[in-house]
């Protein structure tokens, strides 16, 4: 990608200075760009969704131990 348009991904020119129509990063077609994009992104792997997963449990752990009221039975960890 070096040398590359981050607009058409063409080489030897800059965004900034490109007059060609915007080409898409993840789908490929041309006429928006990866932000404006209507096409799915690729499904996450089952690695990545277990990985989130566990970031999100620990996250939700770590918020309830956070406020967990001293010496109070209802809240264990």
């Amino acid at each position: 990608m070096e040398g590359l348009c981050f607009r058409c991904f063409r080489p030897g020119q800059h965004k900034r200075e490109c007059s060609n129509e915007s080409i898409c990063f993840r789908c490929g077609n041309d006429g928006h760009e990866a932000k404006d994009c209507k096409h799915p992104r690729s499904p996450p792997s089952e690695d990545e969704l277990r990985r989130a997963a566990l970031a999100s449990f620990a996250r939700h752990a770590l918020i309830r131990v956070k406020h967990t009221p001293i010496g109070n039975p209802k809240w264990k960890v």
